[in-house]
């Protein structure tokens, strides 16, 4: 198995595109932060224009005490609803209560580095 050094930006428009597949899908809507609509992650190195593309639209929210990277809100299928409790998954069904729709940049298993020179 082989790995590859992703930038942060590259990261968050792989989570973007697999949490917000349809751009134009109606009650959908997702922002990421203004750090990454510049042309560069880290000095000398360039955000490439399609993963800007990918990113937009970008806006400076707060929601609590931070910045997220990224905030949307969609419905969501049912494999992305897993939760974590306790040691044990569980899954949304119609016969319990569905979890807030509101998706934060905090990914489960997705992680990027990110370094200074």
């Amino acid at each position: 198995m082989s790995s590859a050094a992703l930038s942060e930006p590259q990261v968050l428009a792989h989570a973007k595109r697999r949490l917000f597949p349809e751009d134009d899908q109606s009650g959908t809507y997702a922002v990421v932060d203004t750090q990454f609509a510049g042309g560069e992650w880290l000095a000398g190195q360039a955000i490439e224009a399609s993963v800007r593309e990918t990113l937009a639209p970008f806006n400076h929210v707060r929601v609590g005490s931070g910045y997220p990277d990224l905030v949307g809100v969609r419905t969501l299928e049912p494999e992305l609803l897993a939760v974590d409790r306790l040691g044990e998954a569980r899954r949304w069904s119609p016969s319990r209560p569905r979890a807030s729709p509101t998706v934060g940049s905090t990914l489960s298993g997705v992680s990027s580095r990110r370094t200074t020179g």
